[in-house]
């Protein structure tokens, strides 16, 4: 009983991973929420497995990108 448990629990995990992944906003994402096509005023910092960190240098402002959003940090 205890394995199958194990494996659900994995398989959910792996699930919620993978959707985190999938839906981690790419730069071209970020330009269309800034409303600009300036690339040389935007900048992703940092790109972790589930979410990116954006930079916008004409306002100084960061964005934490995550499932498909941006959040003003």
């Amino acid at each position: 009983m205890i394995p199958k448990l194990r494996r659900k629990l994995y398989m959910t995990l792996g699930v919620i991973i993978a959707i985190f992944v999938i839906t981690n906003p790419s730069m071209k994402s970020f330009e269309e929420h800034q409303g600009t096509e300036h690339r040389e005023f935007l900048a992703r910092e940092t790109n972790y497995f589930v979410c990116s960190i954006y930079h916008d240098y004409r306002h100084t402002e960061r964005y934490l990108a995550i499932l498909g959003n941006f959040f003003e940090l």
